[in-house]
């Protein structure tokens, strides 16, 4: 009799978990490419306004990282133009006293705009990242929220974001990308201008 009181029980946990498990399985799923918002043509509006607000905002402060940048690749060439002068015997008439002392202004130079550029790097960095949670983060949280009703509405009971999927999914069925018709839908609820 026990035994079977275990059997009995062993099945009906069986059932109960199988039961349980069949109304977690998502029976209607669907992709949404994140990645496809930034598309300026068929990407989210205001995600893409957002995100060209902000690179006006940074081009002064991204134009000055290329001008060291530039000076930094002068004076490594016209250091290297001095060095190529001490190899080998030097020309008649030149000052090897001259071109070390402008070899090593170049040199030091050259490390002062290296340290002026990565303080100002990781400064552009840290005011970048606040900027874009300020303006981009209300963006993906109102995407968040209209993926969340979209879902909803259309009776899906899963909605994956296949950008970060990539590496993981080998084949799918194309009907199965509602990125088009979602960002569709969110641009005709959505004025394309971000908050600032």
């Amino acid at each position: 009799m026990k035994l079977r009181s275990i059997a009995l029980f062993s099945l009906f946990l069986f059932a109960f978990a199988a039961a349980g498990y069949s109304q977690v399985v998502p029976t209607k799923m669907a992709f949404i490419d994140s990645g496809a918002f930034a598309d300026e043509k068929a990407g989210v509006t205001k995600y893409v306004n957002a995100y060209k607000s902000l690179a006006a905002e940074f081009k002064p402060a991204t134009d000055e990282l290329i001008s060291i940048n530039t000076r930094l690749e002068t004076l490594s060439k016209e250091a290297q133009a001095i060095q190529d002068k001490f190899s080998g015997t030097p020309p008649p008439g030149v000052d090897l006293n001259a071109l070390r002392t402008s070899l090593d202004q170049k040199v030091d130079e050259g490390q002062r705009l290296q340290i002026d550029l990565k303080r100002k790097q990781e400064d552009l960095k840290a005011k970048y990242q606040k900027r874009e949670a300020a303006v981009a983060g209300p963006i993906m949280n109102e995407i968040g929220n209209a993926i969340e009703v979209y879902r909803k509405a259309k009776g899906y009971d899963l909605v994956l974001d296949a950008s970060k999927l990539v590496d993981s999914i080998l084949a799918y069925d194309k009907s199965l990308d509602i990125t088009a018709a979602f960002i569709a839908d969110f641009n005709s609820k959505s004025s394309g201008v971000p908050a600032k």
